[in-house]
């Protein structure tokens, strides 16, 4: 019988295939799984039968191959032509047409090849020119199955074989600089493990630094096509060095390479840590430093370096064990000695390197914290801003990591602080002293920044009252600086000014008591130091900021009460508001960035007033939030120079897949850590001003529990304003309201607006309407909007924006569709029902049609929204899914998909609902597999978006799957095991895709 069924599946599979020249990748997934269950003593040679017939069909070859590269070798040892026969078919068809065949023959020979292992040596040769055809592919699926293969090879590869090893280096070698950042990533991994096999220690010290010299000369002179042995791990990193980074080109630019270049290293130190011993680790970290000596065209690709060698150190220092972890820190902490020989850049490196080895230490780090704290404090005097901030940091990672040691580098710090200050406002301050009094303020500021986010909201471990006190004092001398015009430069009582406020800023949070008790103290300054002087305008700016920050920091630790001194923080703010906007227009550029920050900062302290108190600022506040999203004024006609940039406030939309990410795309959580970091040095704009610094560490300290904004200025400056739009609009009298979306509907009718303004546009609409039903749930009091009419107005404005070509402005403008209706009376919601039935009806037969994919997720939107006051045609979404399921159109599939599964949240699962909704999804999942999610017919790869959303397709389909077991819970054991085994099925095919998000 076991016989009969083998012949049985491998009939059906070349029936399947006459039919079907390649199939679905799940069917054909499926047939294999048959075909394993049923091996048997005839499954070789029914199998070898077929893969070297000449009347078999591709696909029925490629089906039997793919079979039995799963089986193992026990099982396959007696085909002996098997791995000769897929090298020809990898030979024959590397410029077929289809992707699938191309794919497939890759794979059949990866699996092969990992389930022969050592036995495939004598294969491995013909398989990396099999697996260099391929890497030449247009497709990025198709170079990721050859990094999957050249992937085995090296696994699988001798150390002692050179000729495979040069072999090898010379494919891998040609492949760094793909376009993909998930190849790019893959290829400099696999790059790392390979150099990391050329690694051969040497035990003799003065050879490995003669060699470290020699390598350094001969890898840049002689440029040999494969490397030679390395006696040591420094050597390799000076070849890296040399060879992949010395002259950074190709599609991803100085980022890119330096991504490439630093993932080889971490995976170089992953793969061969234990070549990296402690007489080398002085080598090596001069030969990691030494990249920094590479010339670069600007101040912003040195940050890009930086970020490339802290990932390369923090790999090595992985590597370690704990011991060595010790000595890897004391031979960074000892570079500090050598100072002269250390660019800054090199210096701020080690000083984050340092931070990160406190933390991976622990309290263990007190062997050397009086080393470090010396180190770090004679940092805090340097001449570069950026260093002096980074050096702050890593004495505050010191305290967090040894917290008995906390109180005296405290202590340490304010003592050396105060003498300082005393200095400055004695008429005597150089630069020199100006920039340690800046340092010292700012170690003491992430002092108690780390001392708080350790403590969380517990009052336990932290500081006294009377340091608070003298530290408020002391901040207090600083700030009245800034009122002695006469007697002290500008460069004194400006630093000493914005020192102040950071220390201010820090202590407010530390113990609400005390700050409660200092208010009228506090007060005092504010209203004094707000208040307009007549000084060079980037200084006013400057100085205003200081004093905005640390208002920003009084208002998020204590809320006004609405009859407290809530209407005074309203009056200081629309006063400040008044007179940073009578400034005018800077002529200097660092006066023009500083206004700015300034308006995010003043927008972002006006968020955290009831907007009730600020009626003084209301068309000011609008006319700002319309400039800064829409380029365009509510109030005047001219336009803004200033391009809005896109808010970060819209909801994510796009799950892409990983290998059809490309450069500037943004991070993601779920993403590995060198994925990551090649996405993040691919990004256009990755450097930070030495200010921005600065207020992304502040927003990291204070962001708990309010939404996040980014650090860049101008993004800041639209996040600001979507966070502020909401609870202002929803308070202005009427006529105001429809005047502001009057102005927002002729910005997004214009036919030349930017997608950025349409981005922005929707991330504040949709924001005001969750603030609008967040009001009404919290007043209790589902009817206040009932007789508003400008939900109509924004209902008639998203309706439009369904059919948007931004994935971000559909799925922004469908969930406020929902939220909209739920604020409106039933008539309103069946009115907007038949409207989005009414255009899915219109549109149901164009797969092309970006409206009827928005239209069908708005009206799940409004079924989940309103629950049982929306009554909406099941049936019509469900045949939406089902009719355009093998067009395998995007977004279509993936937004149908996903309108069915929040329509499963939301239904009542009493009644007929195993009728209703289990059976036709289950049926629903069925047609996916048929028509398969991981690869598409040739005609239908052509577009980019097809399979770039075939991740998206996956986690739709699991969340419908999940939606179905959540809602039956239990009930799932009363159907039998059937029901169980069928979404196991299910589950299992969807794991073929390996993302961590369809997981």
């Amino acid at each position: 019988m076991a016989a009969g069924l083998v012949r049985a599946v491998v009939l059906a599979i070349q029936a399947y295939h006459t039919k079907h020249q390649n199939g679905s990748d799940c069917i054909v997934q499926l047939f294999c799984d048959v075909l394993a269950l049923a091996y048997d003593g005839s499954a070789v040679s029914e199998g070898m039968d077929v893969l070297v017939s000449k009347t078999a069909t591709l696909g029925s070859k490629l089906t039997i191959a793919r079979a039995m590269s799963q089986w193992t070798y026990s099982q396959l040892h007696s085909a002996g032509s098997f791995l000769p026969e897929l090298i020809s078919l990898g030979t024959k068809h590397a410029k077929h047409a289809d992707l699938y065949v191309r794919h497939a023959v890759v794979d059949g020979l990866t699996r092969a090849l990992s389930t022969y292992g050592s036995y495939g040596l004598s294969f491995h040769s013909d398989a990396v020119k099999v697996a260099a055809k391929f890497l030449t592919d247009k497709y990025p699926e198709i170079r990721q199955a050859s990094a999957n293969l050249l992937q085995v090879l090296v696994d699988h590869a001798e150390p002692s074989d050179s000729a495979a090893l040069d072999a090898l280096y010379t494919v891998i070698s040609k492949t760094l600089d793909d376009p993909a950042p998930e190849l790019r990533r893959a290829f400099a991994a696999l790059m790392g493990q390979l150099l990391g096999m050329y690694v051969l220690p040497c035990n003799d010290e003065e050879t490995v630094g003669g060699a470290f010299t020699n390598a350094s000369t001969s890898a840049a002179v002689k440029k040999k096509a494969t490397p030679s042995p390395f006696p040591s791990i420094d050597v390799a990193v000076v070849y890296i060095k040399d060879t992949f980074c010395s002259t950074p080109n190709g599609h991803g630019g100085i980022g890119g390479t330096f991504a490439s270049g630093a993932v080889v290293l971490a995976t170089l130190f992953h793969t061969s840590g234990h070549h990296l011993t402690e007489p080398h680790f002085q080598s090596t970290v001069t030969a990691l430093l030494s990249f920094l000596d590479l010339p670069l065209p600007s101040a912003n690709e040195y940050v890009r370096v930086r970020n490339a060698l802290g990932f390369a150190f923090r790999a090595a220092a992985k590597s370690l064990n704990e011991r060595d972890q010790h000595q890897w820190l004391r031979t960074i902490l000892s570079q500090f000695n050598d100072s002269s020989s250390l660019s800054h850049h090199q210096r701020l490196v080690l000083a984050v390197e340092c931070s990160h080895l406190f933390h991976a230490l622990g309290e263990a780090s007190v062997v050397y914290a009086s080393t470090a704290a010396l180190a770090l404090t004679t940092l805090l005097t340097h001449e570069k801003h950026s260093l002096r901030v980074e050096a702050a940091g890593a004495l505050a990672s010191l305290a967090t990591a040894v917290p008995y040691r906390r109180q005296a580098i405290v202590d340490l710090v304010l003592e050396r602080l105060t003498t300082l200050v005393d200095a400055a406002l004695s008429l005597a301050a150089s630069a020199a002293d100006l920039y340690a009094l800046q340092g010292h303020s700012a170690a003491l500021t992430h002092l108690l920044r780390a001392a708080k986010l350790q403590s969380g909201s517990s009052l336990n471990g932290l500081f006294s009252m009377t340091l608070y006190a003298r530290i408020l004092d002391l901040a207090e001398r600083m700030l009245q600086s800034q009122f002695r015009r006469d007697d002290l430069a500008d460069p004194i009582w400006l630093t000493c000014t914005r020192a102040g406020w950071e220390l201010v800023g820090a202590l407010l949070p530390m113990h609400v008591p005390f700050t409660a008790s200092q208010t009228t103290r506090l007060c005092s300054l504010w209203s004094t130091s707000t208040t307009t002087q007549a000084r060079d305008l980037s200084q006013e700016l400057l100085r205003l900021e200081g004093a905005l920050v640390a208002l920003h920091m009084y208002l998020t630790t204590l809320p006004p009460d609405p009859i407290g001194l809530a209407p005074f923080f309203a009056q200081l703010l629309h006063a400040t508001l008044t007179s940073v906007l009578s400034m005018g227009v800077p002529s200097k550029q660092r006066a023009k960035v500083a206004k700015h920050r300034v308006l995010a900062w003043l927008l972002k302290c006006f968020t955290l007033v009831p907007p009730t108190l600020m009626a003084d600022s209301w068309m000011t506040l609008l006319d700002l939030v319309a400039e800064f999203t829409t380029a365009q004024s509510l109030t005047s006609l001219a336009r803004s120079t200033l391009v809005p940039p896109t808010t970060t406030a819209v909801p994510l939309s796009d799950v892409a897949s990983v290998v059809r990410l490309v450069a500037g795309d943004l991070p993601d959580p779920m993403y590995p850590d060198a994925l990551n970091f090649t996405l993040t040095l691919l990004l256009p704009d990755t450097a930070m001003s030495d200010i921005e610094l600065e207020t992304a560490y502040l927003d990291h300290f204070v962001s708990i529990g309010l939404p996040r904004t980014s650090a860049f200025t101008y993004v800041r400056m639209v996040d600001a304003s979507v966070q502020l739009f909401p609870s202002l609009f929803l308070v202005i009298p009427h006529e105001l309201q429809l005047r502001v979306l009057q102005h927002f509907a002729g910005v997004l009718a214009d036919p030349k607006v930017h997608l950025d303004v349409v981005v922005n546009v929707s991330a504040l609409l949709l924001a005001t309407v969750r603030e609008a039903q967040s009001q009404s749930r919290r007043l209790m009091q589902p009817h206040v909007y009932h007789r508003a009419t400008w939900p109509l107005t924004v209902q008639s404005m998203l309706l439009e924006l369904l059919g948007s070509s931004v994935d971000a402005v559909r799925v922004a403008a469908a969930e406020a569709l929902g939220l909209a209706a739920s604020l409106m009376s039933e008539s309103h919601i069946r009115s907007l029902v038949a409207d989005l039935e009414t255009h899915i009806g219109t549109h149901q037969h164009d797969h092309k049609s970006a409206l009827l994919a928005g239209s069908a997720l708005a009206l799940a939107h409004l079924k989940r929204s309103c629950g049982s006051r929306c009554a909406v045609d099941v049936t019509l979404l469900y045949r939406l899914s089902q009719e355009h399921v093998f067009s395998m159109a995007q977004p279509l599939r993936t937004w149908s998909l996903r309108a069915w599964s929040l329509l499963l949240e939301c239904v009542n699962t009493s009644g007929d609902y195993e009728d209703q909704y289990v059976a036709p999804s289950l049926h629903l999942m069925e047609l996916q597999f048929v028509v398969g999610c991981r690869f598409v017919s040739a005609a239908t790869a052509k577009k980019g978006p097809t399979l770039r959303a075939s991740t998206s397709v996956c986690v739709a389909m699991g969340q419908v799957i999940n939606s179905i077991v959540s809602a039956l819970g239990p009930e799932l054991l009363d159907t039998g095991g059937n029901r169980i085994d069928q979404l196991y099925v299910f589950w299992d095919l969807l794991r073929m895709t390996p993302d961590p998000r369809v997981e």
